[in-house]
């Protein structure tokens, strides 16, 4: 049975064709997406696609490639192919499995929001803590727990996939589902703020706090991105983004010696330098 739905993420409406009632209830738990309505059309769509499963094999580990004609592009890999149109109005994804279906997914919004220059998707927990939000890399301990593995009193925007839009001298970030490890609430799928600050956080053996330089932090967040674009032309664009990033908030590394622990030091300036 064919579902028609609609998934909210950030900024974005996608309308979603999925031909079963497993894709459908995958869907609606993973991205909240809730059944297209006459409602749903009167107001612009960012995206339409059609998505399925049991395309290919299992992921082999080779990166996705890329190819362009005059009237579509193609990203692939082993276990998804995603066809869109030039202007990322429209597109078909065949996947694998769930698994493989959501890792399309991010790469097609991903990609999405780079031709717009819209935003990036960063490989990063993000949360709201006492009215403040705070971006981490540290992906060792994806959850933003206090050293005595109490959770402090916050609200989770991603655990795996940080959504940040770029906006000028701005970066406000937005509820993620694209997750590991957590769902999104229904009620906050809108849920959204302005990004104070990024913490890279690595182990060590003293604990310091070390703010960097652009050139350093433009580096590591480049890195950090979830897809990297695979157009000469959208790497642009994410390089730009990426240097608008640095210049809206600081980025620290936050050297701690247990990685449970840094986000207790998060603020506290135990150490701090230029590099």
């Amino acid at each position: 049975m064919f579902h028609l739905l609609e998934l909210n993420i950030a900024e974005h409406r996608l309308v979603m064709e999925v031909p079963s009632d497993t894709l459908y209830t995958w869907a609606a738990r993973t991205f909240c997406a809730v059944p297209a309505t006459s409602y749903t059309f009167a107001s612009p769509i960012d995206l339409i696609l059609s998505a399925n499963v049991g395309y290919g094999q299992s992921f082999d580990g080779r990166p996705a490639q890329i190819s362009c004609t005059a009237a579509f592009i193609q990203y692939w890999r082993s276990d998804f192919l995603i066809v869109v149109s030039l202007d990322y109005s429209e597109a078909t994804i065949e996947a694998y499995d769930l698994l493989a279906l959501n890792q399309a997914l991010l790469t097609l919004y991903s990609a999405l929001i780079t031709y717009r220059e819209w935003g990036l998707l960063v490989r990063a927990t993000c949360w709201i803590e006492d009215g403040r939000v705070l971006m981490s890399a540290d992906t060792s301990s994806p959850r933003p727990f206090m050293t005595n593995e109490k959770p402090f009193a916050h609200t989770l925007l991603s655990d795996e996939a940080a959504l940040i839009k770029v906006s000028g001298d701005h970066l406000r970030a937005f509820n993620s589902p694209f997750r590991s490890g957590s769902l999104r609430n229904p009620l906050e799928i809108h849920l959204n703020g302005e990004l104070d600050e990024c913490l890279l956080n690595r182990p060590t053996l003293h604990s310091r706090r070390i703010r960097l330089s652009e050139t350093e932090a433009v580096s590591r967040l480049r890195h950090l991105l979830a897809f990297q674009a695979l157009d000469t032309h959208e790497s642009a664009k994410t390089a730009a983004m990426c240097r608008a990033a640095v210049r809206a908030v600081p980025f620290y590394e936050l050297q701690a010696p247990v990685p449970d622990a840094f986000l207790s030091q998060a603020h506290e300036h135990v150490y701090a330098e230029s590099v």
